[in-house]
Formats: C-alpha cells, sequence, structure tokens
C-alpha cells in the first residue's frame, strides 16, 4: 500500500475509529500469543500421553501434586451448636404473652436467653423471621403474638 493511499484512508477516519483499530490489534496479538502457548502445551501432552502408553514415563509423575498450586484443604469449620433454632426460640418467648411483644423486646429475651449470633443486625433477622412465621401473627405495628389455637 502506498504512503499516498494510507494517508487518504487516515484522513476517512475518526480518532474512535482508529483508536478501535488499534485495541483490536492489540486483542488480536494478545490472542495469538496465547494460541501458540495452548500449542505447546497440546504438543507436551500429546508427548506425554504417547510415553505413558509406550511406558517410557512414570504416571505419577503427571498427575497433579498437592502444593502451593493445589492446596489440601482444612479442617472443616466447625458450625456452632444452638439449643433450639430461632423460630424456637421466638415461639417460647411469645408463649403466654397475650397481647404480644414489640421486636425489641423479643429480640432481647432471645439474646438473654443465650441465643449465639454473628449477625451484623440480629434485629432485622428476628423481625424477617417473625412476619414469614405461619405460627405468629402481627398484631399492630412492631408488636407479634401467637396465633391462637382453632
Amino acid at each position: 500500500m502506498s504512503e499516498t493511499v494510507f494517508r487518504e484512508m487516515l484522513e476517512k477516519m475518526d480518532l474512535h475509529e482508529i483508536e478501535r483499530l488499534k485495541a483490536a490489534k492489540e486483542a488480536l496479538t494478545w490472542l495469538e500469543g496465547k494460541r501458540q502457548a495452548v500449542r505447546e502445551e497440546l504438543a507436551k501432552l500429546e508427548t506425554q500421553i504417547a510415553d505413558l502408553k509406550e511406558g517410557r514415563l512414570d504416571p505419577s509423575s503427571v498427575l497433579p501434586r498437592r502444593g502451593p498450586e493445589t492446596p489440601a484443604k482444612g479442617p472443616a469449620r466447625k458450625r456452632r451448636k444452638q439449643e433450639g433454632s430461632l423460630m424456637s426460640r421466638m415461639l417460647e418467648v411469645l408463649r403466654g404473652k397475650e397481647d404480644g411483644l414489640g421486636i425489641e423486646e423479643i429480640t432481647k429475651a432471645i439474646l438473654e436467653g443465650g441465643y449465639e449470633t454473628k449477625g451484623k443486625d440480629f434485629r432485622q433477622q428476628v423481625a424477617m423471621a417473625l412476619s414469614n412465621a405461619e405460627e405468629i401473627e402481627r398484631v399492630s405495628r412492631g408488636v407479634y403474638r401467637l396465633k391462637a389455637v382453632r
């Protein structure tokens, strides 16, 4: 391509098109390099497969090792054992409270009863559980009680 033809092409392009072409060239260069690396890895794997089939390679030499790249799992995290779920604690707190209790009172009673939580907003957890519980009804805003047995 002659220099004048090239200049004419550049003059017809705006800056956005030139930047797009530059990015496309960079992407192409990167992808071609990656393709070459994959081809080399594939050739290495083909050689290892052939060597294994012929008995020239120890199978343990190709299996992955547990090291810095693939760490072994540590001991499983032990979950705290609680006596009763949040729901059972809420039902216990509300039992015998005919007029119901507020969310703050319920939350405080549950925590004072020894319930442990790492939640950042335990009050919000209690409020959600109260609103979703089938055995509990809303008396008024923020006040809940056990549903009457029918």
